[in-house]
């Protein structure tokens, strides 16, 4: 006898929260502004700053660079803590630590108290840092991934374009320690944000949670040396890299200040940059998925950005002009 089966078509199975992952993006990527927006601080905050504590630029440099020292040695044990504890919970301890380091900051006397802050609030840009890519690691897989990564790694010129922005009129209008307890509010928002609104990514079958583990994390040295060849060039490459669009970001509006730009100027002609970039690196995020030749991008991208930086070193025509130093309104809180 023949059956006919007239049930309907079974539905496709798919994973338990998948339909959550480009709203978990949202929330990382949100998250990750907040660092953006408090390391770019100290650079469209600098015409203010260096008055009020008699700095040099190198001393201002020391401040916009302390913020991301601590990666040198965080690194490692901040991805063993996230083996160990979880992603969630070392970034919402990062972003702790970015509140108190920003709120020191803020009430700090001098350089020695800044700098102090500055260190503080990057230990917890770091794991912060560190813990996002795992998140967006552990949402999308395969072709979406790099796609992800664009749109999050977009996160940071995106918070730094905001403080470039926002920080120096807001200096101007009120004081600098004002503009500067905004960046405390942005972390905090960030870290209500991701407490209450992330969602772990679901495990795959045989796979542990993206929790706590109740083993102790361990580091493993016992890789092939090509590994380690390749992770150390692609380090060094991509450390060079950000280390060269960071210096362009921090002294442009000083150095276009100098050629006789207003505050507002100079952070909308910086802040253009990386407004761009906003768009871009998702952009080459995506490209990358469907040309599968991320190498080829890299490098295109690495020496147009190189000519374009270095177009800028030739001689102008323009008589430098000295650079205004704005004075901001007097404050109860200076």
């Amino acid at each position: 006898m023949t059956h006919i089966d007239l049930s309907p078509p079974a539905r496709a199975i798919r994973a338990p929260g998948a339909n959550l992952r480009w709203l978990m993006l949202a929330v990382i990527f949100l998250t990750r502004t907040s660092m953006g927006f408090q390391f770019q601080s100290i650079a469209a905050l600098t015409p203010f700053v260096v008055p009020a504590f008699d700095l040099s630029y190198a001393e201002v440099g020391l401040l916009m660079g302390l913020f991301m020292l601590p990666g040198v040695v965080i690194a490692l044990p901040g991805g063993l803590l996230g083996q160990r504890f979880g992603s969630l919970r070392v970034v919402i301890a990062g972003l702790g630590l970015m509140i108190v380091g920003g709120m020191i900051v803020s009430y700090s006397p001098g350089l020695h108290t800044a700098a102090f802050g500055r260190s503080i609030g990057g230990v917890g840009g770091v794991l912060v840092n560190i813990m996002l890519a795992r998140m967006v690691a552990g949402w999308f897989r395969e072709r979406e991934l790099q796609t992800a990564m664009g749109l999050m790694l977009s996160a940071w010129p995106f918070g730094m374009a905001l403080a470039l922005v926002i920080l120096g009129p807001l200096a101007a209008a009120t004081s600098w320690r004002i503009a500067e307890y905004v960046t405390v509010a942005a972390a905090g928002l960030a870290l209500a944000l991701i407490a209450l609104a992330y969602k772990e990514a679901p495990a795959e079958p045989g796979a542990p949670a993206d929790g706590a583990s109740a083993e102790p994390a361990k580091f493993h040295l016992g890789v092939p040396g090509r590994v380690w060849a390749l992770a150390v060039s692609a380090g060094i490459g991509w450390a060079l890299l950000n280390a060269s669009v960071i210096v362009v970001a921090s002294f442009a509006p000083s150095f276009l200040m100098s050629r006789g730009a207003s505050v507002g100027e100079a952070g909308g002609i910086t802040g253009l940059a990386l407004w761009i970039s906003i768009i871009s690196v998702p952009l080459g995020g995506l490209v990358a998925d469907r040309l599968r030749k991320p190498r080829l991008l890299i490098v295109v991208g690495c020496v147009a950005t190189a000519l374009t930086i270095a177009c800028r070193c030739f001689p102008s025509r323009v008589r430098p002009k000295r650079m205004p130093i704005p004075r901001s309104k007097p404050s109860s809180s200076t």
